[in-house]
């Protein structure tokens, strides 16, 4: 298993998710509520913040965002 996989990894990680759902009460889910599982960085979702206030991107421009998954920045 390669030191990535061992760091991030988490067996039946989404199995987990799933069958909490029922429990939790979501008829489905959003971004926020999968933070959790997604910001997996140094600083989460604050880190994912800071890069998007000093990005400063105005109405117009056009951002594209390649791998993020569900949140996270790429």
């Amino acid at each position: 298993m390669s030191s990535v996989t061992t760091h991030y990894g988490s067996d039946g990680i989404v199995d987990r998710i799933l069958a909490a759902i029922p429990d939790a009460k979501f008829d489905s889910l959003s971004a926020a509520q999968l933070y959790p599982f997604d910001q997996l960085h140094g600083r989460e979702l604050i880190a994912t913040q800071d890069h998007a206030a000093r990005l400063a991107p105005s109405p117009t421009d056009r951002i594209l965002d390649i791998g993020s998954g569900i949140g996270g920045p790429a």
